[in-house]
Parts: C-alpha cells; structure tokens; sequence
C-alpha cells in the first residue's frame, strides 16, 4: 500500500511540473516573446538574409528587456562580426550559449547565421528550449523591425556523440 502512494504522489508532482512548464512556455507564446514551434528548432541553423549591414544594428533593435527577464546576457564580440547570447540556466537546465554572426554576402543582401553552440544542451522540453525559443524570436523581430523583407532558411545540423564506455 505505501507504494501506492509513493507512486501516487510522485506522479502528481511529475503532473505539476510538467503544467508547469507548459504555462511558462504557453505565457511565452501568449505576451509575444517566443513563438510557438516545434523544438526542431533546437538542433538547426538559422540564415537570415537581409539588407541589414552591420551586427551593431541587430543588437541594438534587440528588445533587452525581454531577454534580462530570461537572465540572458548578450555580447558582441570585439570584431562586431557576431552577438553571442549565455543563457545563465534556471534551476538544473543547463546553460547554453548561442550566437549570430554575419556570415558573407548574397548579391545586395547579408547573410547571419544564428545557431545553439554548446553541447550541453538538449531537446528534452525544458526551460533551456524556452530560453533558445524566446532568444530566436527576438533576434527574429530585431531583423523584421530593421527590414521587413528578411528571409529565413533553416538548416539541419548533425551531430556526433561519443559515449564514455566505448
């Protein structure tokens, strides 16, 4: 009988938090700060192509009240060729970096690549994918705000593990 309960009360906390979650992302979507997709997302390259010429002008029509509010600190590097964005992490989600980097040229048009860089991250859900959804639509609303004809591509990327027991 006291399995029963042990079972009982753990999965209604495993019910919580995962509501939890859930409205923290629905709240999200709903004030405008992420958008809703798939976590896909995570694990793939963005290219934006666009008349915006210079790094500077994406970090400064970046909205940093929103990304303060999620404890990510931004950075431009001293080339001004890329922003970098640290996610502190929250509770036991990982930290994670990202970056945008200007990345050449297409005829007229520039060409930035936004991508997750650590590999301490995971597709699980968790408030780190909150965090990443919440970081590419604000630089995804920085680059609409500067041209409004920005295009996106988005690229799979591969990765390789290794396990520690081979």
């Amino acid at each position: 009988m006291e399995v029963f309960w042990v079972f009982l009360i753990g999965g209604g906390i495993l019910a919580l938090s995962l509501y939890a979650h859930h409205r923290r992302k629905m709240n999200a979507i709903a004030d405008g700060h992420a958008t809703d997709r798939d976590k896909v997302f995570f694990r793939q390259q963005h290219r934006f192509t666009t008349g915006v010429a210079s790094i500077a002008e994406v970090a400064a029509a970046l909205d940093m009240n929103v990304l303060t509010e999620r404890k990510v600190s931004v950075d431009k590097t001293s080339e001004a060729h890329a922003i970098i964005f640290r996610n502190g992490g929250m509770g036991a989600f990982a930290p994670f970096v990202s970056v945008l980097e200007r990345n050449g040229t297409e005829g007229d048009k520039f060409r930035y690549n936004y991508q997750i860089e650590s590999s301490q991250t995971t597709s699980s859900g968790g408030d780190d994918v909150i965090s990443a959804n919440i970081i590419l639509t604000q630089v995804e609303k920085a680059f609409l705000r500067l041209d409004s004809s920005t295009e996106v591509e988005r690229i799979a990327v591969k990765y390789k593990t290794k396990t520690k027991w081979f």
